[in-house]
């Protein structure tokens, strides 16, 4: 099939940043770029993946040998292996954990080169013009790109957006400075690694409009250069016409999806495929939240009616508050342990904080756990039965090595139509000739017309999810 893009407007192949450990500069031995772009790929997984420090990361050989060259294992892994610089995953009995189609081979940094990262002693280097790295990223680049756009025709007009965004460096340059004297970003300390980030960011949001830029879909996830930049240098992005962006989210996204698939879990009768694969058959279509009485368990309803009418995370945090290993009453029959807790009790933990908890030990950790169980899991347990099983079924039928990435998977695939094609859809047909663009669970509208576009928004998710419009579940 012939390569859907046009060809880049671009002179040249531009420099790449690489991410490095302070100390690589220091050493006698001496690197080739592909090399140094290795330990740049494992010094950001480390910083930027969310996974513990000392995890491996998988990388795919084909993804490798077009980022470092051909048999890139031969020829520039092995002597990092060697040199104790990286580390391969082997298993019990020393082999290398890998499975054709399924698993690739995962690599992290040495115990030595993480603590460096961790400590935030960080260097920046920059490949020299034309160089063979930059591209073969390049190209790497647009390939991801078309593969997309082949694979969803639609994410094109998506492309063609990001193409006509441009990007304020006077508003990017103020940012920058106000770090720089408050030594803050936000809440975070501005640290070396955010400093190096910024720099990429300023490169690469302005130069947008040369079509040169990530763009890659893995049938649910959309990752461009928009999606993996600051929320601060988004702010600095406009349209055609000079408009700032303005993000427009869903509240509690990925719980609001578990809903849905807990509908679909109930109400469609299933055949002998795996809960995961049964449910992926239903990412485009719509239910009926405010029609589930006698069709699902009371307690999945309950949980649903947390999430859709009122605040699931501060219901959370009230049953973790109030738990105790003893029961105090139960009545008769009563399958469900619930408390009632103090509507005036305030949060302790920064929201955000107990948000990251929920998601950690509720969600996407039943793999991890045989012993210990948090207070927080054990009070969701006992309040909601019905949705720890639905959890653990599937992590029970998952067959990858983190098995809640099931879970993962299917919200975010029933996050994506909505967001990628329902939304964009409405939005395309209500202002034509405008610019939008999407990461993940939020939409970034014109600000010109983003009230308008709010209520277009919310009036689609009250007609997948069967909910009333006014429960203003997009927000900004």
């Amino acid at each position: 099939m012939k390569a859907p893009l046009s060809p880049l407007k671009h002179s040249g192949y531009p420099t790449v940043q690489l991410l490095l450990p302070a100390s690589i500069h220091k050493r006698t031995a001496v690197y080739s770029e592909s090399q140094l772009y290795m330990i740049s790929l494992l010094a950001k997984k480390t910083l930027y993946s969310g996974d513990p420090p000392q995890s491996y990361h998988p990388l795919s050989i084909r993804i490798l040998a077009k980022q470092l060259g051909s048999k890139p294992r031969e020829r520039h892994i092995e002597a990092l292996i060697t040199s104790g610089h990286i580390q391969i995953l082997k298993n019990n009995t020393g082999k290398e954990t890998y499975e054709s189609g399924t698993r690739s081979k995962s690599y992290r940094l040495s115990p030595e080169l993480a603590d460096e990262i961790l400590r935030d002693e960080l260097s920046a280097y920059y490949t020299p013009p034309e160089s063979l790295l930059a591209k073969r990223l390049m190209k790497l680049r647009i390939s991801l790109a078309n593969e997309a756009i082949i694979e969803a025709p639609s994410l094109k007009r998506e492309y063609d957006w990001l193409q006509e965004i441009t990007f304020n460096d006077e508003k990017a340059e103020s940012f920058k400075h106000q770090f720089e004297q408050t030594g803050m970003r936000d809440d975070k300390v501005y640290s070396r690694a955010a400093a190096i980030r910024l720099e990429s960011d300023l490169r690469a949001l302005s130069n947008l409009q040369t079509g040169d830029f990530l763009f890659s879909y893995n049938d649910i996830r959309l990752e461009t250069r928009v999606t993996s930049a600051m929320r601060q240098m988004r702010q600095c992005l406009e349209d055609s016409h000079g408009n700032a962006f303005v993000e427009l989210d869903m509240r509690s996204s990925q719980v609001v999806f578990l809903c849905k698939a807990l509908v679909h879990y109930y109400s469609e009768s299933q055949d002998v495929t795996r809960t995961a694969d049964h449910l992926w058959k239903f990412f485009d279509k719509s239910v009926d939240l405010s029609n589930i009485e006698g069709i699902l368990p009371t307690d999945v309803i309950a949980f649903i009616n947390h999430v859709v009418y009122g605040d699931i995370y501060v219901e959370l945090y009230m049953l973790a508050t109030a738990y105790s290993e003893e029961w105090t009453h139960q009545e008769p029959f009563t399958s469900v342990k619930t408390y009632v807790a103090s509507s005036t009790q305030k949060m302790i933990t920064p929201r955000k904080d107990f948000k990251k908890a929920v998601m950690q030990e509720i969600l996407f950790n039943y793999y991890t756990r045989s012993v210990n169980t948090p207070i927080l899991a054990k009070a969701f347990n006992e309040s909601y039965y019905h949705v720890t099983k639905f959890l653990e079924q599937l992590t029970e039928e998952s067959t990858t090595k983190e098995r809640s990435r099931e879970l993962a998977r299917l919200v975010q695939k029933y996050e994506a139509h909505f967001f990628h094609f329902i939304a964009l859809d409405l939005l395309e047909a209500q202002f034509p000739n405008r610019t939008f663009y999407v990461v993940h669970d939020s939409i970034g509208i014109p600000e010109d017309i983003v009230e308008d576009a709010q209520v277009l928004l919310n009036e689609a998710i009250a007609k997948h999810f069967g909910l009333p419009s006014d429960l203003g579940l997009i927000r900004h």
